[in-house]
């Protein structure tokens, strides 16, 4: 019987260098087993080559600066790439550091002047005893004034004292119906024949002056006998506005027809 032949010492040595080689380069694994400091790596799962122990450990200082981060194999150029930084929500930051602009400051409110409403009053008339104008050999008839003062201020505000008269109107004149009674009634019967001779209302053309103090000045011919309304309205710069009337007599002379 023949007996194998022993392979060669080459051949051996081969077979022994390559099983060595194997085992150095086998993927190793494994992670560490206990506490923070165990690694893992479930981005690399079956890396090429590793590293471990103390030579990992000063692999990870090098290119992280800190050990205390998982297993990453010397192979894998995913694994080695730092971690993108867990971004920040600020907005608890911005909302604890902002503080709303200060209110603008209302501006002052002006100081505005308040006035009471105008008054009138009668400025007098020429002659003192006007006659109705059939009578009157000079034919005078009559001149009116009437005054317009603007209210005084009600308020320690800036501004003139009293308000300003801006308009200034003669609205009518009119025979009162009282003076219009007593020629259709008590005249008639005197005088046959006595009626109004004037068309009411009249409406002569004033002359006025502006101001605190106002003037205004009319004529007129009266042709009735009796009391006269003369209507006005003064208005003054703010708005406030009065009317009054006024009267004016003419006077009939009364003649007494004797015997």
């Amino acid at each position: 019987m023949n007996r194998p032949k022993n392979p060669p010492i080459f051949v051996t040595g081969l077979i022994i260098t390559l099983t060595l080689s194997l085992l150095l380069t086998s993927t190793v694994s494994a992670r560490r087993s206990r506490g923070i400091d165990g690694w893992s790596n479930p981005a690399c799962a079956e890396p090429s080559s590793t590293l471990s122990g103390n030579s990992y450990e000063e692999y990870i200082m090098e290119i992280r600066g800190t050990s205390s981060y998982e297993y990453i194999p010397a192979d894998c150029p995913s694994c080695n790439a730092p971690a993108s930084p867990a971004p920040q929500d600020d907005d608890d930051e911005e909302e604890e550091h902002y503080s709303p602009p200060p209110a603008a400051a209302p501006a002052p409110t002006a100081c505005v002047p308040q006035y009471y409403a105008p008054t009138l009053s009668m400025g007098g008339y020429t002659p003192p005893y006007p006659l109705v104008l059939g009578q009157d050999p000079d034919e005078l008839g009559v001149d009116m004034t009437i005054t317009a003062q603007g209210g005084a201020k009600t308020n320690n505000c800036p501004g003139d004292p009293r308000g300003t008269i801006t308009t200034f109107q003669l609205d009518e004149v009119t025979l009162s119906p009282e003076a219009i009674a007593r020629i259709k009634g008590e005249l008639q019967k005197v005088y046959p024949g006595a009626r109004v001779l004037g068309s009411y209302p009249l409406h002569p053309s004033p002359s006025t002056t502006m101001g605190s103090n106002a003037i205004l000045r009319f004529h007129f011919d009266p042709q009735d006998p009796g009391a006269y309304n003369v209507l006005v309205t003064a208005r003054q710069h703010d708005g406030q506005a009065v009317s009054q009337t006024f009267q004016v007599p003419a006077h009939l002379l009364e003649a007494t027809i004797s015997w």
